[in-house]
C-alpha cells in the first residue's frame, strides 16, 4: 500500500502539474510507486475521462460526467466540496 504521506506527496505533484499548464478539467495523473525505495515517479496524464471514474465517483460523490459539462459552461462551484483522494492499484 501507498503510504499516506506518499499519497500527500503525489497529490500535490499532480496538483502542481496541472496548475502549470492551467488544465482546468477533468483528467488523471498516473504515477508509479517503488515499494522497495518509496519512490514515486511520473507516467503520464490523461486530459480525458477514465474508464476507471466509477471509482472517483463514489469516492468523492461527484458525478464526473457532469463536472465535465458544467466545467465548459463556466459553472465550478460544485467542485469546492471535493477533498478526497481516489487511488486506483492495478
Amino acid at each position: 500500500m501507498v503510504p499516506e504521506d506518499v499519497r500527500k506527496e503525489m497529490k500535490a505533484a499532480a496538483v502542481r502539474l496541472a496548475a502549470s499548464v492551467q488544465f482546468r478539467n477533468v483528467g488523471t495523473v498516473e504515477f508509479i510507486f517503488d515499494v522497495d525505495t518509496q519512490n514515486f515517479y511520473f507516467l503520464e496524464v490523461n486530459t480525458r475521462l477514465q474508464v476507471e471514474h466509477p471509482v472517483t465517483e463514489s469516492v468523492t460523490g461527484l458525478d464526473l460526467v457532469e463536472c465535465m459539462l458544467n466545467i465548459a459552461d463556466g459553472k465550478t462551484d460544485h467542485l469546492f466540496g471535493a477533498s478526497a483522494n481516489t487511488l486506483a492499484i492495478r
